[in-house]
């Protein structure tokens, strides 16, 4: 695989359109898709430039799993407070 990438590639890659890259990419060497993205995230892994506009997924499972306890925290701190209202 050819890991120098065209400069507009690079760009588009730099500014975080990595689909736009791809797609310039298949225009540029008229390959296909699979070759492309191929080519694309091995220039991100090389470059240490993972940005594939995700998140860090266990970053995100961790912040949905403190939702829920805040949710029920707040659900246990509302039935207390009517529990002592009322009482």
């Amino acid at each position: 695989m050819d890991k120098e990438l065209e400069s507009e590639v690079v760009d588009a890659i730099r500014q975080g359109k990595k689909i736009e890259a791809i797609k310039k990419l298949r225009e540029i060497r008229n390959i296909g898709l699979k070759e492309s993205k191929d080519l694309i995230d091995t220039y991100l892994n090389d470059n240490n430039l993972n940005n594939d506009n995700s998140i860090d997924h266990k970053s995100v499972e961790k912040l949905s799993s403190n939702n829920g306890l805040i949710i029920i925290i707040i659900i246990g701190a509302t039935l207390y407070m009517a529990y002592k209202h009322f009482n």
